[in-house]
């Protein structure tokens, strides 16, 4: 199944995450999905998740890894349509320190 749609231009990717859960349930496909997504080059990387309602420690190693699988040189990954309550555990992990939190859909 796919857990997540992609968007390219030249100066950004969106992956769009198309599920309300990313627990340890999808966690393991959705990672599977994003490391053949995420683009090699430096260009600005956007993460929607708009329609993510939850997320649990196995769908929170999804962000690290995509964070970590980013080239040293780019931008920093931008992480929007934060529901308040994810955002809240993003900031409780510190995620916020190394990826942009942007409550709008961009």
């Amino acid at each position: 199944m796919k857990w997540i749609k992609v968007e390219r231009t030249p100066a950004l990717v969106r992956v769009i995450f198309e599920m309300d859960r990313l627990d340890s349930r999808v966690a393991e496909e959705v990672r599977a999905e994003i490391t053949t997504a995420l683009p090699r080059e430096n260009i600005q990387v956007e993460l929607d998740l708009s329609r993510v309602e939850f997320a649990d420690s196995m769908g929170i190693s999804v962000f690290l890894i995509a964070f970590k699988l980013l080239p040293k040189d780019a931008p920093r990954l931008r992480l929007c349509g934060c529901r308040p309550q994810l955002r809240q555990v993003f900031n409780l992990v510190n995620l916020s320190h190394v990826c942009d939190l942007d409550p709008s859909n961009s």
